[in-house]
């Protein structure tokens, strides 16, 4: 998910400013505010540059707290000298 929409509504933008100033498409921007594509990196530093906010702002990161679990667990095996990685 990203905010770039809420952020580009923020800052007073319309699509066809961001396109102007990115080169990208209208509609490929559309798409990526609707979520049905996604940015490359180098499209994501266009559109935060464009708006002035880092790439980080313009996505929702979600982290899946199994994954931080493991993570962790993990550190503490190696630590422990317990880790069958």
């Amino acid at each position: 998910m990203n905010r770039i929409k809420e952020i580009r509504k923020q800052k007073g933008f319309k699509q066809k400013d961001i396109s102007f100033i990115t080169g990208l498409n209208v509609t490929t921007i559309s798409n990526y505010e609707t979520g049905y594509r996604k940015p490359s990196m180098n499209a994501a530093y266009k559109i935060a540059k464009a708006l002035g906010v880092t790439v980080n702002d313009l996505f929702i990161i979600e982290i899946d707290e199994t994954i931080e679990q493991k993570a962790k667990a993990m550190t503490l095996n190696k630590e422990r000298g317990e880790c069958r990685c």
